[in-house]
């Protein structure tokens, strides 16, 4: 019919009709602010996968992780504390760690945690806008990453904190991995609890003809994985089984 526009000659009519530039700068911005979304989620992570609580500028920063066990919870018996006033699973993953590379038992191999890099603050300076980056470009970052960190507890008052937080943050982590790769792994995550009681995740691969690999995911799009948690008493259960194991393995037939 004379007059009639398919939607395909109406789409083109309306990208005709807008700025290309202006297009373009609204993606640009998007694109920053989400950055600084992803930065926030990096200091976030930066003080939940390990007890760090700085105070910088006057401020103390933390986030407390926490899970309280409840007294039904009696099938996880044997990993729960006798005294009643430990009932936080950090605490208690924190304690049974301790407790299983402490004990001194004839025959039994020692056990040693491994130690993890952060990379915090190389992910913060892919993150972050370079110096030649557009003053209405940097706004959208700056005002996105403050703006995400006070959303999450965390009360900066200006950016300088948020990336100070990154700065003096832990550069490495230990803890106990609750699982191992198979081999020709080409990618899986794994379990970790930290010495502090956390649970993390990792990435872990095993080539062909190289023993296994192990890391917190380093890729700015993986930061939704990073950050720490308060372990569940069934992985706490988990956690000593396999401390368990790893002292015991050389004499199983």
């Amino acid at each position: 019919m004379a007059g009639e526009i398919t939607p395909l000659d109406g789409w083109r009519n309306e990208l005709s009709m807008s700025d290309p530039a202006a297009l373009i700068d609204g993606v640009l911005i998007g694109n920053f602010a989400g950055r600084g979304e992803s930065a926030a989620k990096l200091v976030v992570a930066s003080l939940t996968e390990s007890s760090y609580e700085p105070t910088i500028g006057g401020t103390r920063f933390g986030i407390k992780v926490s899970e309280r066990f409840l007294p039904s919870d009696y099938e996880y018996a044997d990993v729960m504390p006798q005294d009643d006033e430990t009932t936080d699973t950090v605490d208690i993953a924190a304690q049974v760690l301790r407790d299983l590379i402490d004990a001194r038992v004839s025959g039994s191999r020692r056990l040693y945690l491994d130690t993890y890099r952060t990379h915090y603050r190389g992910l913060l300076r892919r993150l972050k806008p370079g110096l030649r980056t557009s003053g209405p470009h940097l706004a959208a970052f700056e005002e996105s990453f403050v703006y995400s960190l006070r959303s999450r507890d965390v009360p900066v008052r200006n950016p300088g904190q948020g990336y100070a937080l990154v700065t003096h943050a832990p550069r490495s982590i230990s803890g106990l991995r609750l699982s191992d790769t198979s081999k020709y792994d080409r990618g899986s995550r794994h379990d970790m609890v930290t010495s502090d009681g956390r649970l993390v995740r990792l990435d872990g691969k095993q080539d062909i003809f190289s023993p296994p690999k192990y890391w917190l995911p380093t890729d700015t799009g993986e930061i939704d994985f990073r950050g720490g948690s308060a372990p569940s008493l069934s992985t706490v259960h988990r956690l000593q089984a396999r401390a368990i194991a790893l002292r015991t393995a050389r004499t199983e037939r």
